[in-house]
């Protein structure tokens, strides 16, 4: 069962972001539409299909999992 979400704003060890998607459970994997991260300058949106956002999805599971946990309950 997928749990889709719209996170307007996590603070994460890797930075301050927001993201639209869903977290999948089997396998457990984030499945992002759109990812921006909160730069110097503002909302810089990243490309979800670049291998290194990728590998950043994969750091962010288990924040993001945490965030959404009050919601899965």
């Amino acid at each position: 069962m997928n749990t889709p979400f719209d996170i307007s704003r996590i603070h994460t060890p890797q930075g301050i972001f927001r993201l639209k998607g869903e977290l999948q459970a089997s396998p457990p994997k984030l499945v992002c539409r759109q990812l921006e991260i909160l730069g110097s300058d503002g909302w810089l949106e990243l490309r979800v299909e670049d291998n290194r956002t990728q590998v950043l999805l994969d750091a962010l599971f288990e924040p993001v999992r945490e965030h959404l946990k009050p919601s899965l309950l």
